[in-house]
């Protein structure tokens, strides 16, 4: 890994496991592309950058591994994976149909102050895509879904969210607005 990908400081909530935080943090990065597929997880400078021993970095990236983010070769390397574009298409083809119930039961009880957030969410994003933004945009975007699946009373869903970012060749579409190949 280079060093340069681990950019800004990360600052460790001590009141938070540790774990689940560097997890958190190299699941955003891994989903926002800026530890791209085929990238080198070096523990040692993992454990530098986040200013931890190896435990809490061998936890977080063996639960990128259960997730299928990362391939664990012991005692040799762990790696950034490859996207898979059938899992991918089927990740996005379950959250689509998931996601048209959700607003399809939304719709039967109108809420005006979920629209206007909603709509809100839509805007901020139209603004990063207009500012070449995508770290924001994808930020906004799951908080978009998110508050769907809140809105729902389904929990705050975020385990495939950003699949549709992990496949290369995929644009926004302004006229629709959607994710297109």
């Amino acid at each position: 890994m280079n060093n340069d990908k681990l950019q800004g400081s990360f600052q460790l909530d001590r009141s938070r496991n540790a774990t689940v935080q560097v997890f958190e943090h190299l699941r955003e990065m891994i989903v926002t592309l800026v530890l791209e597929p085929g990238a080198i997880l070096a523990r040692d400078e993992l454990a530098r950058y986040f200013k931890l021993s190896a435990t809490p970095i061998r936890d977080a990236l063996t639960r990128l591994g259960e997730e299928g983010l990362v391939d664990i070769f012991p005692q040799h390397v762990t790696r950034v994976r490859s996207v898979d574009i059938a899992s991918a298409r089927e990740a996005h083809f379950l959250r689509l149909s998931v996601e048209l119930e959700m607003v399809r039961m939304l719709s039967l009880a109108p809420n005006p102050a979920l629209s206007k957030v909603l709509l809100g969410l839509v805007a901020q994003q139209r603004a990063c895509l207009d500012a070449d933004d995508l770290k924001n945009f994808t930020r906004l975007d799951l908080a978009f879904h998110q508050t769907l699946y809140q809105a729902a009373q389904l929990g705050a869903r975020d385990d495939a969210l950003a699949m549709q970012y992990l496949v290369p060749g995929w644009r926004f579409d302004n006229k629709r607005p959607c994710l297109v190949r």
